[in-house]
């Protein structure tokens, strides 16, 4: 059974590590609805299908954010990425995913979450193996805060909702292959 079990897991791993276009990282500034503003870093593993579109495997951290202390938001994210064509030296793109949102704190509870994504950017190649990108990133997420060591404004009976919808604006760097 172990053989059979490991077969199949090399059938379906080799053939996606086959499709890996890209792998790299980024920097990162989030402006949510009840958070506020925090930076992160994040990663990103590229699957080509086409010239013109991707499957993108994408994880950040913030952990730093100025309307509430103590959160720390871990989005892991899969999605669709369909390029535009090319603009002088720039490859635009338009992508669409779906996220499971880990989120943290010490002072209540609250519990993951699942939302989505929407992103546009553009992508610069600057030699055969390095290409340069820079998006922009809305993320729809939603959740609950339940403790009574937090001050929000939707606070009701040691329960807020918890709106963490925004704009996120990404910068970073692709090794291609």
């Amino acid at each position: 059974m172990k053989k059979i079990t490991s077969l199949l897991f090399a059938t379906i791993l080799i053939p996606t590590f086959a499709m890996a276009g890209a792998l790299g990282g980024y920097f990162s500034h989030i402006d949510t609805e009840d958070g506020g503003e925090s930076d992160g870093f994040g990663g990103k593993l590229v699957l080509n299908y086409s010239e013109s579109a991707s499957l993108d495997i994408r994880a950040a951290l913030f952990d730093d954010f100025e309307n509430i202390d103590d959160l720390e938001l871990i989005p892991v994210e899969i999605g669709l990425t369909f390029f535009l064509g090319k603009l002088d030296q720039f490859r635009p793109y338009l992508g669409l995913g779906a996220g499971y949102y880990l989120l943290d704190s010490e002072l209540a509870e609250i519990d993951d979450e699942i939302g989505w994504y929407g992103t546009f950017g553009l992508q610069l190649p600057v030699a055969d193996t390095l290409s340069l990108f820079v998006e922009g990133q809305y993320r729809q997420i939603e959740g609950t805060y339940e403790g009574s060591d937090f001050d929000l404004d939707n606070f009701n009976n040691d329960r807020a909702d918890l709106d963490l919808e925004g704009l996120s604006l990404n910068a970073g760097i692709l090794f291609v292959w």
